[in-house]
C-alpha cells in the first residue's frame, strides 16, 4: 500500500477510536490484516472483538459491575495497540526509513530474537571484545524494533539489564533501546518496563535516571494516547519514589535547556568563531608588525592588556563571557563543535549514540594503550556528553603522534584540583540535573546530528509540553515548581515556553508584581502589545513605583496608538529624571502623536538646549511649528535639516508641506523635487508620504484633492529636465 493509503486508514480508524465507535474501527482493522495476510493480528483483533462482545451482554443484562470503565478502558487501549500494529505491518514492505529497514533484515535472516540475543551476551565470556560488542548492537537494534514486546522479552532485557555482571555501560544503553521503540509504537510492555525500572532502587541511578526520561519522551510522543490502567498505576508508582519530585524538575529544565541550543550554536558558529579567526589575523599582523609583542607563554595571552583592548573593541569579550554564563548555567556552548566530529565509523550504528563512555569499550581500549592521560582525563570531565568524550577519543587517534598528543592531555595538579571540585558531593537534585545534562545533551545530538535524523520523532523538540502532560501534570500544578521552571525558561529567553508556565503558575498562586512583568515581557517579545500592556498594567497596579513596569507599559501603549497614555507614563518617568534625553524624547513623541503640539513644543526646546544637535529634538520641534502653523520656522528648520549630514527624505517632504500650507506652490514642488532627486525618495514614497499625512495637511487648510495634481507636475518637470 502507498504511504498516503496507510496514513488515511489511520487517521480513519484513529477517528472511529476516539469516537467510541470501537465495533467499526475493529471491523476496520480486520479487513486490512487480512488483506496483508497478517493472521496473527486477525486472531487478536477477533480475541479483543470477543471480549468486548461479553462486556457488552453484561452491559445489556444490566449486571453491575465496578470494573467495566477499567475494562472499556483496555479493551480500547489494545485496540489501539493493534491499530499500531496493523499499521506497522502495512509500512513493513515498502517503508525506507532505518526501523524498517531493519525489521526488514531481521525477517530475511532469520535474525535472532530478543532472548536468544541477550543469552548469547551473556554467555560471553568477554564483553569488551569485539565480537561481544557486536551481538551488543545487534541486541540494540532487536529492543528497538521488536513491537510488541512480549513477556519473554521483558523477561530477558530485565535479567541483563539487572545484572552486575554486565558492564554499566551496556546496561543503560539497552534501557536507552526501550525507550527508543516506545517512541516509535506506543508499546505499554515497554513503558511499564521503563516504569519498573526506575522504582528499582537496586539499580544504578544512571539506568534509573535513563528509564526515567525514556517514559517522559514515549508519553510526550503519545500524549493524546489513552493510557491504560496498568500503566497508570505503574506511572503511580513512580511518583511514590522520594527522588520523584526532584528528579522530573531536573529533567524538565535541562529537556526545555535544549530549546535554546540551536541559538548558542548560532551565535558559535556565525558570530564567535569568525570573529575569533579574524582577530587572530589581525593580531598576527600585529606582532609581525611589531604593534604588539611576542606571545611567549599562555600567561602572556591573560596578562597583556591589549589583547583585553581588542577583544572588547570588537564586542567580542561580551559575546564570550555571554556564552561562559550560558556554560556556567548548563547551556550546550560544545554542540557546534562536535556536531563536526560525527563521522567516525562508531556513529554509523544509532547504538553508538546512546553507548556510555567506557575507557574499556574496544576501540577506546585500543587506543588508551599509547593515550591513557587523555582517556582518563575525558572519563573525569562532567561538562561533555558521551558523545563528545567518544569524538575527542577518535579524532585525536586519527591524527599523526597521536601517541604524543595524548600525552599532552595528562593531568597537572591545578586541573585535578578544578575536576574534584566539580565532583564534589551533591545533593539529590544536583546529581540527577548532573546526569541528565549529559544525557539529554546525547539525545540532542542524535536528533539533530545523526545522518538519517529526519526519519524520527524528535521529543527534545516538544520539551515545553513536558508541563502540560495529563498523566505526570500533578507536579506541574504546584507553584513552587511552576515558578522554577518559568524562571527558568525566562532565564534562557524561551518567552513563549515561559509565559505558558506563568499563565499557569497565575492561576495557583496569589499575584505578585515581578510576575506580570514577566508576563509583559513575555508577550512583548512575542509582538502581542494587547497581552502586553494589559500585564503591564496589572504589575503597574501592585507596584505602581516600579520605573521598568512604567516604562514597558509606556512602550506598550505606543505600539497600540494609545498617545496620550503613553505620554502622562512618559511624564512619571520625567518627574524622577527631568534632564533624561530620551525620557524627554518619548514623551515629546508621544505628545506628538496625539495632537498635543502645543505641550510638545517646549520638551523638544528642552532637549535642544540640553543637546544642542539632537537631530530628533529638531525634527520634531519643526513638526510641532508646523502643527501650530508658525510656517517660517518650521520651513527654517527643515531646510537646514536637509542640507544637513543627518538629512533624511521626509526632511525634504516636511519642508515641501511648509511651504504648501503658505500656498507657496512653487517652493513646495523645489522641495517635493530634493526629496526626489537629492533625498532618493521614489515617486511612490513620495505619494505615500502624502497619504499618510493627509490628516495633518487637512488640518492646516491644505486642499489634498490637489494632490494628485501636483504628483503629475512634479513628475513632468523631471521629465522634461
Amino acid at each position: 500500500m502507498t504511504h498516503d493509503e496507510v496514513k488515511t486508514f489511520n487517521s480513519r480508524v484513529s477517528k472511529l477510536l476516539s469516537e467510541g465507535k470501537l465495533r467499526e474501527a475493529l471491523a476496520d482493522m480486520r479487513v486490512h490484516s487480512e488483506r496483508i495476510m497478517a493472521w496473527e493480528l486477525t486472531s487478536r483483533i477477533d480475541a479483543i472483538e470477543q471480549h468486548y462482545k461479553y462486556m457488552l451482554k453484561y452491559l445489556a443484562d444490566g449486571v453491575t459491575d465496578p470494573e467495566r470503565d477499567n475494562q472499556y478502558a483496555n479493551i480500547v487501549s489494545a485496540a489501539y495497540s493493534l491499530l499500531d500494529s496493523v499499521t506497522r505491518e502495512m509500512k513493513v514492505p515498502e517503508t525506507a526509513t532505518l526501523y524498517f529497514n531493519m525489521v526488514r533484515t531481521r525477517r530475511a535472516t532469520a535474525g535472532r530474537g530478543i532472548t536468544a540475543l541477550a543469552q548469547s551476551y551473556l554467555d560471553t565470556a568477554d564483553r569488551y571484545a569485539a565480537e561481544a560488542e557486536s551481538v551488543a548492537r545487534e541486541l540494540f537494534s532487536a529492543i528497538w524494533t521488536t513491537f510488541p514486546l512480549s513477556n519473554s522479552d521483558i523477561e530477558s532485557i530485565t535479567a541483563l539489564t539487572c545484572s552486575e555482571e554486565v558492564p554499566a555501560s551496556v546496561r543503560r544503553m539497552m534501557v536507552s533501546a526501550v525507550w527508543l521503540g516506545a517512541i516509535e509504537y506506543f508499546d505499554e510492555p515497554r513503558m511499564i518496563l521503563l516504569a519498573q525500572m526506575y522504582i528499582d532502587e537496586t539499580l544504578p541511578a544512571e539506568m534509573r535516571l535513563t528509564a526515567l526520561a525514556g517514559m517522559m519522551f514515549a508519553l510526550l510522543r503519545h500524549s493524546g494516547h489513552i493510557v491504560p490502567p496498568k500503566l497508570r498505576h505503574a506511572i503511580d508508582a513512580m511518583k511514590e519514589s522520594a527522588t520523584w519530585h526532584s528528579d522530573m524538575i531536573a529533567l524538565c529544565l535541562e529537556m526545555t535547556r535544549t530549546l535554546a541550543t540551536a541559538e548558542i550554536s548560532r551565535k558559535l558558529r556565525d558570530d564567535v568563531f569568525p570573529e575569533l579567526m579574524q582577530l587572530g589575523k589581525e593580531i598576527e599582523k600585529k606582532i609581525s608588525n611589531n604593534e604588539l609583542p611576542q606571545i611567549n607563554s599562555p600567561e602572556d595571552l591573560v596578562e597583556n592588556p591589549e589583547w583585553e583592548d581588542i577583544m572588547r573593541n570588537k564586542g567580542l569579550q561580551d559575546k564570550l563571557i555571554e556564552l561562559s554564563e550560558l556554560q556556567s548555567d548548563g547551556g550546550d556552548v560544545y554542540m557546534a563543535s562536535f556536531a563536526h566530529l560525527k563521522h567516525f565509523p562508531f556513529f554509523n550504528h544509532i547504538s553508538g549514540w546512546f553507548m556510555p563512555f567506557d575507557p574499556r569499550q574496544s576501540q577506546v581500549a585500543s587506543i588508551g594503550s599509547n593515550n591513557s592521560g587523555m582517556i582518563e582525563l575525558l572519563t573525569s570531565m562532567p561538562f561533555l556528553c558521551d558523545s563528545d568524550k567518544y569524538s575527542v577519543v577518535f579524532s585525536l587517534s586519527s591524527m599523526p603522534q597521536s601517541q604524543a598528543m595524548g600525552n599532552a592531555f595528562q593531568k597537572t595538579p591545578e586541573m585535578e584540583e578544578m575536576l574534584r571540585s566539580m565532583q564534589d558531593e551533591k545533593g539529590a537534585e544536583d546529581r540527577s540535573r548532573a546526569f541528565f545534562n549529559g544525557y539529554i545533551k546525547n539525545v540532542y545530538r542524535f536528533y539533530n546530528v545523526y545522518s538519517r535524523r529526519g526519519e524520527f520523532y524528535n521529543p527534545l523538540a516538544h520539551s515545553a509540553k513536558i508541563t502540560t502532560l495529563a498523566i505526570v501534570g500533578d507536579i506541574f500544578s504546584e507553584a513552587d515548581t511552576l515558578e522554577v521552571v518559568a524562571e527558568f525558561l525566562f532565564r534562557q529567553k524561551l518567552y513563549g515556553d515561559a509565559m505558558a508556565v506563568l499563565t499557569r503558575l497565575d492561576a495557583v498562586a496569589a499575584p505578585t508584581a515581578e510576575r506580570f512583568q514577566k508576563l509583559g515581557f513575555c508577550a512583548e517579545r512575542s509582538g502581542d502589545y494587547v497581552s502586553a500592556s494589559e500585564y503591564y498594567d496589572q504589575a503597574y497596579l501592585l507596584d505602581g513605583n516600579s520605573r521598568w513596569t512604567i516604562r514597558r507599559l509606556a512602550v506598550s501603549m505606543g505600539k497600540l496608538r494609545h498617545y496620550e497614555r503613553a505620554a502622562g507614563l512618559w511624564q512619571k518617568l520625567v518627574e524622577q529624571e527631568p534632564d533624561d534625553i530620551g525620557l524627554l524624547l518619548r514623551r515629546a513623541s508621544s505628545l506628538t502623536h496625539c495632537g498635543k503640539y502645543a505641550e510638545a513644543l517646549p520638551v523638544y526646546f528642552k532637549i535642544e538646549y540640553l543637546d544642542d544637535g539632537n537631530v530628533k529634538a529638531k525634527r520634531g520641534r519643526a513638526w510641532a511649528q508646523l502643527m501650530l502653523k508658525q510656517f517660517d520656522e518650521a520651513e527654517t528648520t527643515f531646510a537646514t535639516l536637509a542640507l544637513s549630514a543627518e538629512a533624511r527624505p521626509i526632511d525634504f517632504v516636511n519642508a515641501g508641506h511648509a511651504a504648501l500650507a503658505r500656498n507657496d506652490y512653487a517652493a513646495a514642488i523645489m522641495h517635493y523635487r530634493d526629496a526626489l532627486n537629492i533625498g532618493g525618495l521614489t515617486p511612490a514614497g513620495l505619494s505615500e508620504a502624502f497619504d499618510h499625512d493627509a490628516e495633518s495637511l487637512k488640518r492646516l487648510g491644505v486642499d489634498t484633492a490637489q494632490v494628485p495634481m501636483l504628483v503629475d507636475a512634479i513628475s513632468y518637470i523631471n521629465m522634461n529636465e
